[in-house]
């Protein structure tokens, strides 16, 4: 894994360094900004976050046995700028007895120079539980295709990430790597539910895509390669 790591890091960082001079297509774009997921779902155009564009946003909750329904105007979408661009959203997802909230999250991302330079996704959760309740989240990446159908006509491209905490916690897999591509789909299930006996609040999630940095990429770039020599000579 660590291994398959450095190898997708060194592609992204040729990627990125084979166009460092290029004008970015974002230069005519708007930044993200902080603002309801509301305001994210009617927007007609795309925004950029460090060089990255995201658009077509998705939302549907859903109550669980009475639970409340967390509407997109309750969720606050705040961009992440720097080396590892992304979104956190923020809300009140909250689960007690038998009851609980479930809601999916989607978008479309891409880089604003056409070039394979997504290559990983990180996935948090901030969230407390108790008693027999439990707080899940479920991401399913799309790699290179659109978000029409999670990559129904050709499922081997979804690759998931997952997160728990509290009673009958799952796998916890919290990045994912993946052949470097100019776009992906990104959907996530947020679920948080009571179990009989217990609670939870799940009160924000974050998604990050580490990207090669603009500055000292030749130095980067051979940092990778003797890095790699090393790990090779060791093996």
């Amino acid at each position: 894994m660590a291994n398959m790591r450095l190898f997708m890091r060194t592609l992204g960082v040729i990627a990125f360094c084979s166009v460092a001079t290029a004008v970015s297509m974002a230069g005519t774009i708007e930044p993200c900004t902080t603002q309801s997921l509301a305001s994210y779902l009617t927007a007609t155009s795309v925004c950029d976050i460090s060089g990255f564009l995201f658009g077509d946003f998705y939302y549907n909750p859903t109550s669980l046995g009475g639970g409340p329904i967390v509407t997109a105007a309750d969720v606050t979408v705040t961009p992440i700028f720097g080396a590892d661009p992304g979104l956190t959203f923020s809300a009140t997802w909250t689960g007690t007895g038998n009851s609980g909230t479930d809601s999916e999250i989607g978008y479309h991302m891409a880089s604003a120079n056409g070039l394979p330079l997504i290559f990983e996704t990180t996935l948090a959760m901030t969230s407390v539980s108790t008693g027999s309740a439990n707080a899940v989240l479920d991401e399913f990446v799309c790699v290179g295709g659109t978000f029409s159908g999670l990559c129904a006509t050709n499922p081997g491209d979804v690759v998931e990430a997952q997160l728990s905490e509290g009673v009958g916690t799952l796998p916890q897999n919290p990045a994912i790597l993946f052949g470097p591509v100019s776009n992906i789909s990104v959907l996530k299930d947020v679920r948080a539910f009571g179990n009989g006996s217990g609670s939870t609040t799940i009160s924000s999630i974050t998604n990050q895509f580490p990207a090669p940095e603009p500055v000292s990429c030749l130095l980067t770039l051979s940092g990778f390669i003797l890095l790699g020599v090393r790990k090779f000579r060791r093996s």
